[in-house]
């Protein structure tokens, strides 16, 4: 492989250890004024990723009906919300979504 490409990953992966782990290092907290708007930070990351996976079927709009992955996805958010379970939670997708494939086709 070519130096330059591992001298590159090598970079990119100090740079990320020590992005990481300096705030341990140093004992940096955030703020209370900060902690509602940290708080809302994964939640957010999880709805950019998966809003596109669902709404779009093979890189373009598909009736909601048509869209296995997104009928699929309703009753492993109703399994998610009563049970708090990741566990639960992929195993009700996985099943729902064989189910739906299935019928949709």
């Amino acid at each position: 492989m070519i130096p330059e490409v591992w001298l590159g990953g090598l970079l990119l992966g100090l740079v990320t250890y020590a992005s990481r782990s300096l705030p341990l290092l140093v004992n940096l907290r955030p703020s209370e004024r900060f902690r509602p708007f940290l708080d809302a930070v994964a939640p957010a990351v999880v709805a950019a990723l998966l809003a596109p996976a669902l709404l779009l079927a093979d890189g373009g709009w598909v009736a909601p009906w048509q869209n296995p992955a997104l009928l699929a996805a309703l009753p492993a958010a109703w399994v998610a919300f009563r049970t708090r379970s990741f566990g639960w939670t992929t195993l009700a997708g996985v099943a729902a979504y064989a189910v739906v494939s299935a019928w949709v086709g």
